[in-house]
């Protein structure tokens, strides 16, 4: 599993609910969306205590338009950065 580490805090970690350094890692994943297959970078929150990946909200949020723009991306659609 290939992540690049965004960013590391201090924190209650939800996931094992132990207080350490809890990670934001960057990863390349595969999903299927409108039936199709789409490669994109997703942001997870990463435990190292249960060796886990999850996500809050915020973060779903954040995949969800990823995931879209990836989409687009490969259906040679524009995109909201191609529009000025």
């Amino acid at each position: 599993m290939d992540m690049i580490v965004l960013n590391t805090e201090k924190r209650l970690c939800t996931c094992c609910m132990e207080e350490h350094e809890v990670k934001t890692v960057q990863m390349k994943v595969q999903m299927t969306f409108k039936n199709r297959k789409v490669d994109y970078e997703a942001i997870y929150t990463y435990c190292d205590v249960a060796d886990e990946l999850y996500m809050d909200e915020r973060q779903m949020e954040e995949n969800h338009i990823r995931i879209k723009f990836a989409y687009d991306r490969e259906d040679s659609c524009l995109t909201s950065t191609d529009i000025c």
